[in-house]
């Protein structure tokens, strides 16, 4: 997964900020999507908890993080700068630039923070640093009311500041572009040149770097496979088990049941709680996850179906001229002779619910493994609501499961348990917010303010929660 850090001053760019994660991340994992990757954006903008800290533990663990971040998108940055400069902390204070291998000298007197993340992130990364970053430089804010003048502007850096833009933006190999925004308009119309100038530059970054590595587009199931394990890698790393999900889990793979039905409202955690299922080794068994509300190609029952038949041949070692073992799990017209060239053309002729089934078939008797499939939100894909189980074999072979998440509300799947014997998993409703935040971010290693804590409970909860 691609991982690139936001960086900014917090109070003068939340506009663009918001069209970032509104507008401009969803573009990006569209076309990061066309190479086979993932994307995220890391945006720090709603802080680091210093509660009942000192200065110095506060700017250490400041800094920490910010840097910490840095490391992690290996230096891929969106560096946005406009008319104000930033904090500037006392460095002498605090080992956390050393820790980091910075050189602290008479210039980091009038470092911001925002600065420093751009020096450690883009200016210090060696003679091609340049060409993992984005840089936006904001020249004006139209229609500014008096009163909100401060918070877009400041005098005291005004040298820093443009010193920094210079840098920055003469950089080798970087990729820049400059905008204005208008805060007399609500929503994305005032910020429409931002986003405009982002996306542009966005996708000068992104041939920079997938043209540079010679990765052109790749098949549409290869592309969702990879799209696939980044978002079960995405959630695992946030997700936090409950131990009565987990328990009905295990007894569903140690049981008999061909299907588990995973129920619960819209934002309570089936998607998590299917990709923490996916990202389970279990011995003997492969799980194979297809996540249909995130991607196009997978929004209908044949795109499902296709993929599933992709993956299968590709794990399946089956032999140029077949075996006895190997067609005896395709359907009759296959049996014929089951190849590998002959499964490709039968997969370029159309994917069907028969030679899924045949092929799941196969995949135990060659490989010796059972399989779990996990089908998360069927109920997103693009078709009728008759239409939305035609990926389902008419008969699941045997050391084959299917695990389903749905809303309660979905009665095409909830009646998936009258024709196959299944168990039945609801995904608890969080009756308290405020404990299951301050737990998720326990688990996280991370800590939280109490007001900060209570504003996000407030919030709707996503299904990455």
């Amino acid at each position: 997964m691609l991982s690139i850090m936001v960086s900014s001053t917090f109070a003068d760019m939340q506009m663009e900020r918001d069209a970032l994660h509104n507008v401009v991340e969803p573009w990006l994992r569209r076309e990061c999507a066309r190479y086979g990757e993932a994307v995220r954006l890391v945006d720090l903008r709603w802080g680091v908890n210093t509660e009942n800290m000192t200065e110095d533990e506060a700017s250490r663990k400041v800094l920490d993080v910010c840097l910490d971040a840095i490391d992690h998108c290996e230096g891929y940055m969106i560096c946005m700068l406009g008319g104000r400069y930033g904090w500037v902390p006392d460095y002498s204070r605090t080992d956390s630039l050393s820790r980091h291998h910075i050189t602290q000298d008479e210039s980091m007197e009038r470092t911001s923070v925002t600065a420093l993340e751009m020096r450690y992130g883009v200016l210090d990364r060696g003679r091609k640093r340049g060409e993992r970053a984005v840089v936006l430089l904001r020249d004006s804010v139209n229609n500014l009311p008096d009163e909100q003048r401060i918070l877009f502007e400041e005098t005291r850096y005004s040298k820093e500041l443009d010193d920094l833009k210079g840098r920055m933006e003469t950089l080798p190999e970087i990729v820049s572009a400059h905008y204005e925004i208008d805060a007399g308009k609500e929503g994305t119309a005032g910020v429409e040149a931002f986003i405009a100038q982002a996306e542009g530059a966005l996708s000068r970054l992104l041939r920079n770097i997938y043209d540079k590595e010679e990765r052109g587009p790749v098949s549409e199931e290869e592309r969702l496979r990879r799209y696939f394990e980044a978002l079960e890698q995405e959630y695992n790393a946030h997700y936090v088990p409950v131990p009565s999900l987990q328990k009905k889990w295990k007894s569903f793979l140690n049981g008999e049941n061909k299907l588990l039905l995973v129920k619960g409202d819209t934002g309570s955690g089936k998607t998590a709680f299917a990709a923490h299922c996916a990202g389970r080794r279990v011995r003997g068994t492969r799980i194979l996850p297809v996540f249909c509300a995130y991607q196009a190609g997978a929004m209908t029952p044949e795109a499902v179906i296709r993929y599933l038949c992709a993956e299968l041949m590709r794990q399946i070692p089956i032999r140029a001229g077949g075996s006895d073992a190997c067609k005896a799990g395709l359907p009759e017209k296959l049996r014929s002779g089951a190849s590998a060239d002959l499964l490709q053309e039968k997969l370029k002729d159309g994917a069907s619910a028969e030679l899924l089934q045949g092929l799941l078939s196969l995949y135990v008797q060659e490989t010796g493994n059972g399989l779990v499939i996990v089908i998360d939100s069927p109920e997103q894909m693009e078709c009728e609501s008759e239409e939305m189980l035609l990926f389902m074999p008419a008969v699941i072979p045997d050391r084959v499961r299917f695990v389903i998440t749905t809303s309660e509300s979905n009665p095409e799947c909830l009646l998936m348990g009258e024709y196959w014997p299944s168990d039945q998993i609801t995904v608890p409703k969080v009756e308290n917010p405020v404990r299951f935040l301050r737990r998720w971010f326990k688990a996280q290693e991370k800590e939280i303010s109490d007001e900060l804590l209570m504003l996000a409970a407030k919030a709707p909860l996503s299904s990455k929660s």
